[in-house]
């Protein structure tokens, strides 16, 4: 899909923070998966900024050890995929180095992407996920001889506070956010945190 999304931040509040962008799965089954800060920028009062991205996907791994809230997945090894052809692919570790393999178009998992760890994956040494527009989205602890999958089926959320991209978030504590939905057929929204700290959200 070639559609550019954007969402533009507009900061009328008198405080200066991260516009934290990050994506929760409405359907999770799998509870080991965690959120990541997916777009985060600093914007002081007054002012404004926008996101843009498209609806593409890759598979991520990162050698974080266990992952926890506040671990900052590192987005650098990334394979381009899909949801329909090159959706899965293996976890490897060979010659003491991480690496993904095999990327192989399955129907069995058309609408999803699966990752398959390998027998010798170290337990609490990596991390993998996927990810939207060539940044990581989801992750969770990789663990041998086990695979995952992760679904499109996404809620945009916009948060405000203290965010680095890439950290692992802890749902439970963010209070302060809304939820970007875009309608059909829109593609640019407009969020703002207003001077009472609440959030207007509309189409651009």
């Amino acid at each position: 899909m070639s559609d550019i999304y954007s969402l533009k931040i507009i900061n009328n509040s008198d405080q200066t923070g991260d516009f934290c962008l990050y994506q929760v799965d409405k359907n999770l089954e799998d509870t080991n998966i965690m959120s990541l800060a997916w777009f985060s920028k600093s914007a002081s009062a007054g002012t404004d900024l926008e996101y843009k991205w498209k609806l593409d996907y890759s598979f991520f791994w990162s050698k974080t050890g266990k992952l926890k809230p506040g671990i900052i997945f590192d987005s650098s090894h990334a394979t381009k995929g899909s949801l329909t052809k090159n959706n899965v692919v293996t976890f490897n570790y060979e010659n003491r180095e991480y690496q993904f393999k095999n990327l192989t178009s399955d129907s069995h998992y058309n609408g999803l992407q699966y990752i398959e760890c390998d027998m010798n994956i170290k337990m609490h040494e990596a991390a993998v996920g996927v990810g939207m527009h060539g940044i990581a989205t989801f992750a969770r602890n990789a663990e041998p001889n086990l695979g995952f999958s992760f679904s499109p089926r996404i809620q945009y959320r916009l948060a405000f506070g203290s965010y680095q991209q890439g950290e692992v978030l802890d749902l439970h504590k963010i209070s302060h956010f809304t939820v970007i939905d875009f309608p059909m057929n829109i593609y640019n929204m407009t969020a703002t945190l207003n001077s009472d700290n609440s959030w207007t959200v509309a189409p651009s």
